[in-house]
């Protein structure tokens, strides 16, 4: 399968380890560390593409790895090995993790938004919601006093914030409302790729104006990745739902019993087209009970006119 399209994000053979790692961590892993050494493999060899207005969901156990990608794409974790490279950096010809700290902020303030798991990671929490929101815009070059009120204003209000309270920290909100203030301030610059858990510590009702606004953001050709623990969000928001068994296969089984489960929004209804699908997203590391493993998974989730599952 081919796209004609050029993606968003490549990310290409990402590895993170804590440990030096010896030859027995290909035969002596339990989960993900090795028995021998001591070694952590956080992720391992983890390539992915996403294009523009595309949903990429990842849903895994916990420990699994998934904060890892996310974490080393926005230079909260350097990574051991690997490339990541951005179309709208260096017109993706140079992996963000050669880039110059200069650039790396540049980066993360105006090309990445990330809505971190825990708001307290993502906000200042003795600035007011405005303020925060105007750190970010001033960060990307912004000096206009009444863009950032009326840019703050619009964002808070989209995620129904009162705009009374604008000038209030996030110190004084609940869990949800920071997350929703953390969401505001992660999207002032219009950023083309959004990260991590958007839906951490939100109530159903807040759950669906993010989502509201999500849809918006696809619609408008912004890509996306994120951490969802619930599918019911990700229906409609992503589309096909494929599962891989983060499994090295020419390394002799060393991450056995890493599970994620990849959404895609493009082409839902084409489930005839699976198996070019499979083939064309998990190439070489496929085993050859991997196809029927995922077709048997998205059955089970959303039917199949194909098998009936």
């Amino acid at each position: 399968m081919k796209r004609e399209e050029k993606p968003v994000l490549q990310v290409q053979h990402l590895t993170v380890r804590y440990g030096e790692g010896c030859p027995c961590c290909q035969t002596h892993l339990e989960k993900n560390r090795c028995t021998v050494c001591g070694t952590v493999w956080a992720a391992n060899d983890v390539s992915v593409e996403v294009y523009p207005g595309e949903v990429l969901g990842i849903v895994g156990e916990s420990g699994s790895g998934k904060s890892t990608l996310m974490q080393s794409l926005y230079f909260d974790i350097a990574p051991t090995s690997g490339e990541a490279y951005l179309q709208d950096y260096r017109n993706g010809k140079d992996s963000i993790w050669n880039a110059s700290a200069a650039e790396q902020r540049h980066i993360k303030n105006c090309i990445m938004g990330m809505v971190y798991q825990n708001p307290v990671r993502g906000l200042r929490m003795e600035y007011s919601a405005a303020s925060n929101i105007a750190e970010k815009l001033i960060a990307a070059g912004n000096r206009s006093a009444g863009h950032m009120t009326e840019r703050a204003r619009e964002l808070l209000s989209a995620v129904e914030i009162l705009t009374s309270r604008m000038g209030e920290a996030p110190k004084n909100f609940s869990g949800g409302m920071q997350q929703r203030v953390q969401i505001s301030k992660a999207l002032a610059n219009n950023p083309s790729l959004l990260l991590d858990e958007p839906t951490a510590s939100l109530d159903n009702k807040s759950k669906v104006l993010v989502k509201d606004m999500l849809l918006k953001l696809k619609q408008e050709d912004t890509s996306m990745i994120g951490i969802f623990h619930d599918l019911e969000f990700m229906d409609g928001l992503c589309g096909i739902a494929l599962t891989k068994k983060i499994l090295a296969v020419s390394r002799s089984e060393m991450m056995q019993g890493f599970f994620w489960l990849f959404l895609f929004c493009r082409s839902s209804a084409a489930l005839h087209a699976f198996q070019d699908k499979v083939m064309y997203l998990f190439r070489t590391n496929v085993q050859n009970n991997a196809e029927f493993l995922m077709h048997a998974v998205f059955c089970r989730m959303h039917g199949c006119h194909i098998c009936g599952g």
